[in-house]
């Protein structure tokens, strides 16, 4: 919603907006010691946005290029068994982009749904 305000510029940008706006709305509470608040707010909020990562999305032709390739989802449970659903496939990243991942297509696998969000809950 505040992506208005700040007017068509980068994630970075909206980022320090909205941290600059949060932190005014904590040190100007009534109730003391509500927020720390450094010397120097802009450069660490400055600082913080740039360790951001910009993800870059998977171009269109590798994503239908994986997705008509396999059609079946290659999750395998404990006993080496696949799951080989056809439904609700969806690209995941072998090694997640958090975790220095890349978009490169060995880094890249087919999971069904169930199986893209149970590889997530278990990686947390």
């Amino acid at each position: 919603m505040a992506s208005h305000t700040v007017g068509g510029q980068s994630w970075n940008e909206l980022f320090v907006y909205l941290a600059k706006k949060e932190l005014a709305r904590r040190t100007n509470s009534k109730s003391k010691n509500t927020a720390i608040v450094p010397a120097d707010l802009t450069s660490v909020i400055t600082a913080v946005a740039t360790i951001v990562k910009k993800r870059n999305p998977l171009p269109a032709k590798v994503r239908k290029t994986l997705l008509n390739t396999t059609t079946r989802c290659q999750y395998k449970n404990h006993k080496g068994e696949p799951c080989n659903s056809s439904r609700y496939l969806q690209i995941d990243h072998i090694q997640s982009i958090s975790r220095g991942g890349g978009n490169e297509v060995q880094n890249l696998q087919i999971l069904c749904g169930t199986h893209n969000r149970y590889k997530y809950a278990i990686e947390r």
